[in-house]
C-alpha cells in the first residue's frame, strides 16, 4: 500500500474510534506518528498535507477548518475536522477494509436522526456517486421503474 491509502485508512480508524462523532480531528502530527509506529512508513509533513489535499480534491474526504479566538482577540487555527464521503468509503471497501462497510452503515444511521451537526448528508453524498457495474445500474434503473409505475 502507498502512503495515500494508509492515510485514508488512518482517517477511517480515527473517525470510527471517537464514539458518536462521524469525523476526526486528528492532526497531521498524529497521522505521521501512526504511519511510523504501525506501518513503518516515514514521510514528511508536507507529503501528508498533499495527500489530504488530493483526497479532498478527488472527493474521498471533506474537511471543515476550525479556528479559536482567545481573550486578546488573536485567532489561531486548530486541526480541521475531516469526514468521509461515500467515494472514500467505497474505495476502502474495494480494498477489503472491513470497517469501511460499518462506517457506511453508521453514516446512514446518522442521517436518519436528522441531526443538524456536521457532516451533513450532502457532505457525505453530493449526488455525484455512480454505480460502477453496468449490472448494478440496470438493477437500479429497473427498481426505479417499478416504483414509479406503481405510483
Amino acid at each position: 500500500m502507498n502512503a495515500l491509502q494508509l492515510i485514508l485508512m488512518n482517517i477511517l480508524n480515527f473517525s470510527m474510534g471517537q464514539g458518536k462523532n462521524h469525523y476526526t480531528k486528528a492532526s497531521v502530527n498524529r497521522i505521521l506518528e501512526i504511519l511510523a509506529e504501525i506501518y513503518d512508513v516515514h514521510v514528511h509533513r508536507r507529503w501528508v498535507f498533499e495527500c489530504i489535499r488530493w483526497l479532498i480534491d478527488h472527493g474521498y474526504i471533506t474537511r471543515k477548518p476550525r479556528y479559536e479566538n482567545d481573550s486578546a482577540g488573536h485567532v489561531s487555527q486548530k486541526s480541521s475536522m475531516i469526514a468521509f464521503r461515500i467515494k472514500g468509503v467505497r474505495h476502502l471497501v474495494k480494498f477489503g477494509v472491513a470497517r469501511a462497510k460499518q462506517k457506511h452503515e453508521d453514516m446512514k444511521d446518522w442521517f436518519k436522526t436528522r441531526d443538524g451537526r456536521w457532516p451533513s448528508e450532502h457532505d457525505y453524498d453530493d449526488g455525484t456517486w455512480q454505480l460502477d457495474k453496468a449490472s448494478d445500474r440496470k438493477r437500479l434503473k429497473r427498481l426505479t421503474e417499478i416504483v414509479f409505475d406503481s405510483i
